[in-house]
């Protein structure tokens, strides 16, 4: 009898211990759910609302690809862009009439401490991807490479070579300036259109031309408008120190090609968040791989993941 009741505590016990498991499962499975809820719900939250950035008109097919896969990832979300001119566009951040910008360069520390007090908040400069400068001349213009020396000539009053630019505003001619050593004045005797198709077209027209673009214009072979400019001029490689360096991809990626550029977005003092999401989107691999198909090189690159097999499995 002593036995039987023993047995029945220790089977009560058993239970009693069992039920005590069961219940601490539930409760924590609920807490967890709980925690994963809020992570998700705190996730969508930053990528809803609507946010204007203004960006370089010479961004644009690159910067739309962007927004448009973000936008398609988070339906709650509206990237509004603005296309100007780029030292139009860095000049109203640093006075504090916007708040977000994609632009062409990295900013100066003072353009950034400036920026600090008129946007009456930490600035936060995002480099996103390398881009280049690249030259172009007429399909039978005489060379097909040219020293950043040479550029000086060409801008003399009396030289039959013309260098043609976007606009005065675009950044594209300060960088040459910077690169080639060059005296502002000597810009005079450039041609200065309205745009980088006006570029373009006029090279396409005339043999005695050099022109300048961003290279994202040229950069993806995968689509039609790329190849379809590659027809009309013919892209000039930069000799420098007796190294001829072609502008590529690879040559952007070990530092070869010298007028490379920096895709960065700037988020100065913004009421919404998705200003900050989409660029926390946009530094990690699902971007990436867009810009590297692009022909540009993001800041970080994708992982590559590779499955190694031991033995060679055949039918």
């Amino acid at each position: 009898m002593l036995q039987s009741l023993s047995i029945i505590q220790r089977n009560a016990g058993m239970k009693t211990r069992s039920t005590y498991h069961i219940i601490l499962l539930i409760f924590s499975l609920m807490i967890f759910s709980c925690k994963s809820n809020k992570q998700n719900e705190s996730k969508d939250d930053w990528n809803k609302g609507t946010v204007t950035i203004a960006t370089d008109e010479n961004l644009k097919d690159i910067a739309n690809q962007l927004v448009q896969i973000y936008e398609h990832d988070y339906e709650h979300a509206k990237i509004n862009l603005d296309f100007q001119p780029q030292d139009k566009i860095i000049n109203d951040f640093i006075n504090g009439k916007i708040t977000s910008m994609m632009v062409n360069r990295t900013l100066t520390k003072k353009e950034i401490d400036i920026s600090s007090q008129h946007q009456r908040t930490k600035v936060i400069e995002n480099l996103l991807a390398y881009n280049a400068l690249a030259l172009i001349g007429n399909k039978n213009f005489k060379d097909s490479a040219v020293s950043l020396s040479d550029l000086k000539n060409y801008l003399q009053s009396n030289s039959s070579v013309k260098l043609v630019f976007d606009n005065q505003q675009s950044g594209i001619a300060k960088l040459i300036l910077e690169k080639a050593n060059l005296d502002a004045s000597l810009f005079k005797n450039a041609l200065v259109v309205n745009n980088t198709n006006e570029v373009i077209e006029y090279v396409n027209r005339n043999e005695t031309s050099i022109g300048f673009i961003p290279f994202n214009y040229i950069s993806d072979l995968h689509t039609e408008k790329a190849n379809e400019i590659r027809s009309k001029v013919k892209t000039l490689a930069i000799l420098q120190n007796n190294t001829i360096s072609q502008i590529s991809q690879q040559g952007i990626y070990d530092n070869s090609y010298p007028l490379q550029q920096q895709i960065t977005i700037v988020l100065g003092k913004n009421s919404e968040t998705v200003a900050t999401a989409f660029v926390n989107w946009v530094v990690k691999e699902r971007a990436a791989k867009i810009l590297l198909k692009a022909g540009l090189i993001p800041r970080f690159m994708p992982n590559r993941n590779i499955n190694v097999q031991e033995e060679l499995k055949t039918n």
